[in-house]
């Protein structure tokens, strides 16, 4: 009752503007949602796959393929290593659900409904805390909730990962920002200091950034460590390191292998030059609109890839303060007071990062993309549409704290104009499957089959016969086939090769009366030729117990889980640190 009473009183402290931007802003919530109480599932570009890879994230979990590295029914039932390389976050927070009798459809709207409420919740908390006006922080979130580039995300491409991705990332700001406010000053002599605390909300934050979505994190998690230890002044640069590293860790089960492993597949060859055909027309930037299409080849895009006006007012704004603050130096006239010193410092920074986000996204910029080799691995030069609506948002907090009216009413009437556009954007159609589809997805939910391994060169639409071949004389009995383990007895009367139609990545192991055999596909290149990258074993004359199994055993996952492993104990650890003083108080009484 007392959490209640205090958020009614908050609410009739709230000034008239305040009171406005909070119901528009509710308003645009709803709209934004409202789609996704509908049944069935948003058709999107890769929604499906997305509800697929949970679907197949759960069996491997439910056959005890913890953590998973590949889908038991992909590619046709031969598995696809996908989970080894593709972003988890959803995938294991969607598991659950999915073992616990949900659909899988309803699993991924539950976490996407979740996703977005976290973003608009986090833009609004971060630019509070870094502005202390609440008027200012619901100006940034309702900057960030009319950008079209999210619900374009959500209803148009299904790229949920970017979703999650950015919201970890205004999670992980504010967090850095709270242990800012309360941490002593750092000084000269480290033994000043008093012990290193982790924080537990840094960590966690810093992980889902990492396996929210692999391109994103390449971005976000770098930047976000940067800006955590430009705050070092008050953090500790050692707290900063630790919990960074503590967040790598949780997350290194999925980077490591997916680094280190990444040479057994074809992602480098799809994507060396993908990002050729997808730059912004400066134009384009413009459009507040949300369309269902696709990216192509120069400006004939026919989705959505605009800021809107309502971030189009944002940098005019901007521009504006940065005019009025020049004219006022030289006539050496007061513009609120030539603007305070920490203002000019924020919207300087923010404003360049905006400045930068755009023109990556411009044709110009190509030079850039040929000699920086970690931005092809971003696909799509307007995915800094995404970074940019949150630099959009803090750039729209810390201009409007400036008080002055004409930067606020240029922004306010950028909302205005938006609003017109935002009622008619794109109402999805949707589309609804049995579990049973999900769960036996046989594509591979990739565009490009970009996991697959390179000597896997089985036909694509070739259905596995689901259980082992045999070559030689002898027989196959009591096969007992899952995706990523199988038990089978093999009869032998003269030396046999079995094939087990699966396609071979590093880990699958066999046991044949509990001795392991070698696997041809592994130590044979000529075997990977002649049996298409399929599992291939050799047997001699007798009776043998066969046990299967796709397994942790190399050198990345073992590193990987190890140190997932340690990370989590000490997570635990920060977390009763949290705790323990809240059990001895209560104890107390």
């Amino acid at each position: 009752m007392e959490y209640l009473r205090t958020f009614f009183l908050q609410l009739k402290s709230l000034s008239l503007i305040e009171k406005i931007g909070a119901v528009v802003l509710v308003a645009v919530i709803v709209r934004s949602l409202l789609p996704l109480t509908t049944t069935g599932f948003p058709a999107t570009h890769d929604g499906e796959g997305h509800i697929a890879r949970i679907a197949n994230y759960a069996a491997a979990v439910r056959q005890g393929h913890i953590p998973p590295r590949i889908a038991p029914t992909f590619w046709n039932g031969y598995g696809y290593p996908i989970f080894n390389f593709h972003y988890p976050f959803l995938s294991i927070v969607g598991t659950p659900l999915v073992l616990a009798g949900i659909h899988p459809e309803l699993s991924l709207k539950f976490w996407v409904v979740v996703g977005w409420l976290a973003l608009w919740s986090g833009t609004f908390l971060y630019t509070q805390k870094i502005t202390a006006s609440r008027a200012a922080a619901l100006l940034g979130t309702l900057i960030a909730a009319l950008n079209p580039y999210f619900y374009s995300l959500v209803y148009v491409r299904g790229s949920y990962g970017e979703l999650f991705a950015t919201a970890a990332a205004i999670w992980l700001l504010f967090f850095i920002e709270q242990r800012a406010a309360h941490a002593p000053k750092a000084t000269k002599n480290d033994a000043e200091l008093p012990p290193i605390k982790l924080q537990l909300g840094v960590i966690l934050t810093s992980a889902v950034v990492l396996l929210a979505h692999n391109i994103y994190a390449v971005l976000l998690f770098p930047c976000s460590f940067l800006y955590a230890f430009i705050r070092r002044k008050t953090i500790g640069s050692l707290t900063v390191v630790l919990e960074f590293i503590v967040g790598f860790g949780l997350a290194a089960f999925f980077w490591i292998p997916a680094l280190l492993e990444k040479k057994y597949v074809r992602f480098d060859e799809q994507f060396s030059q993908f990002y050729l055909d997808h730059f912004v027309e400066f134009k384009q930037l413009f459009s507040s609109s949300v369309t269902f299409g696709t990216s192509v080849a120069g400006g004939g895009d026919t989705m959505s890839l605009g800021i809107g006006l309502a971030g189009l007012s944002v940098l005019v704004a901007a521009a504006l303060y940065w005019a009025c603050i020049k004219l006022a130096i030289l006539q050496k006239k007061s513009f609120v007071k030539v603007s305070a010193h920490s203002s000019q410092k924020a919207i300087f920074i923010v404003g360049v990062l905006a400045v930068v986000s755009i023109f990556v996204m411009l044709p110009v910029s190509l030079f850039l993309w040929k000699v920086l080799f970690i931005l092809p691995y971003f696909q799509f030069p307007w995915r800094f549409l995404g970074p940019l609506s949150i630099v959009l948002a803090v750039l729209a907090a810390v201009l409007w704290n400036t008080k002055n009216k004409m930067l606020q009413y240029v922004m306010v009437g950028g909302i205005v104009l938006n609003l017109f556009f935002f009622v008619s954007w794109y109402w999805p159609s949707y589309n609804h499957f049995a579990p049973e589809y999900y769960l036996n997805y046989f594509q591979t939910a990739t565009i490009y089959d970009e996991f697959r391994p390179k000597t896997f060169t089985v036909e694509p639409g070739t259905l596995s016969p689901g259980q082992p071949q045999l070559q030689g004389t002898g027989s196959i009995h009591d096969v007992k086939w899952r995706g990523t383990y199988r038990t089978y007895t093999v009869s032998a009367t003269e030396p046999v090769t079995v094939v087990e139609p699966t396609m071979y990545f590093p880990g699958w192991k066999v046991w044949a009366n509990n001795a392991e055999v070698p696997v041809l596909s592994e130590s044979d290149a000529a075997g990977e030729n002649l049996y298409k990258g399929q599992v291939v074993y050799q047997l001699p004359v007798g009776e043998w117990q066969i046990s299967s199994k796709m397994t942790q055993h190399t050198p990345a996952r073992l590193i990987g889980n190890t140190l997932t492993m340690i990370s989590i104990l000490v997570a635990l650890f920060v977390l009763a640190q949290h705790l323990w003083p809240i059990f001895t108080k209560k104890s107390s009484f």
